[in-house]
């Protein structure tokens, strides 16, 4: 785990790295492990696109052991919820919803099936269609995950304030919407 520590600079400011307590990647391949860096970040703090990043990695760094107790990742999660709420969906729309590419889905979906976690029937109203749902042992899991992580994000949501929860999640969901600058 790496922790920041930020010194406001002026409009700028010093991340310091503080200590990086395990030997992940970035750590091992930059030679920081145990080790106290100093890096201007010059305007990067300035760039909602970046803010983003950062909240996205924390956040995303603390949900994945949850996922990983249930040997799921993180796109895996975000399936099993579309299949859970869209019972019947197909894989193209659960690919265009996730941003995720058809080859890139196909291993992941045929994953879930292997697990039991997931079945393709044929599309009810399209005999060329395929659609997919969860299997009662998928129903299961999700509840579980959806229990678990529910409680991570109330969470992270809590070091807000009842106001900035709503105010973030109305920013980030506009945010999400564009298309593009």
């Amino acid at each position: 785990m790496v922790l920041y520590q930020r010194q406001n600079m002026g409009a700028h400011e010093i991340l310091m790295v503080d200590e990086i307590i395990d030997d992940d990647a970035l750590g091992e391949g930059l030679g920081l492990v145990g080790q106290r860096v100093a890096v201007n970040l010059g305007p990067l703090p300035e760039f909602p696109g970046y803010l983003l990043r950062q909240a996205h990695v924390r956040v995303h760094h603390g949900m994945q052991p949850i996922l990983a107790s249930f040997a799921i990742r993180p796109t895996q999660f975000g399936v099993m919820i579309l299949l859970k709420y869209n019972p019947g969906i197909q894989p193209s729309e659960v690919a265009a919803a996730l941003g995720l590419k058809r080859a890139n889905f196909v291993p992941l979906l045929d994953d879930l099936r292997t697990r039991g976690l997931a079945e393709t029937l044929p599309h009810p109203d399209d005999r060329r269609a395929r659609a997919l749902y969860l299997t009662k042992a998928g129903q299961v899991l999700m509840g579980k995950l959806e229990s678990a992580v529910g409680d991570y994000e109330r969470g992270v949501m809590a070091m807000l304030d009842p106001e900035n929860t709503g105010l973030l999640a109305g920013i980030v969901a506009k945010l999400a919407a564009c298309q593009g600058g």
